[in-house]
């Protein structure tokens, strides 16, 4: 601490359903228990949410649900650890989520 200032560490990410879809390997799980992570920024946005994907096998674009599924994956991500998620939106609104409540 040179300057004695905290400085805090947030990881950008999407969420694990969209790299799923996108056939991306992400290291989520080892950022989460890495110390010097003090939480991440869920990056959920019509781009992703829009990508088709297959329920009761019919291959289809669902924004609004994509996206509830991604903003709860993110949110469970971080669930019981007491870091931050930080929810980014297309709109550059930010949202956090401490420990399961939600403020702005």
């Amino acid at each position: 601490m040179r300057y004695g200032r905290t400085v805090r560490f947030y990881v950008p990410t999407h969420s694990l359903i969209n790299y799923t879809q996108w056939r991306i390997v992400s290291p989520q799980a080892l950022l989460v228990h890495m110390p010097a992570c003090d939480g991440f920024i869920a990056q959920i946005w019509t781009g992703t949410s829009r990508t088709r994907n297959v329920y009761q096998g019919v291959r289809a674009e669902r924004t609004f649900e994509t996206a509830f599924l991604e903003y709860g994956v993110m949110q469970e991500l971080v669930r019981g650890t007491g870091r931050d998620m930080w929810f980014y939106t297309i709109r550059s609104k930010i949202t956090r989520t401490i420990r399961g409540r939600t403020t702005k």
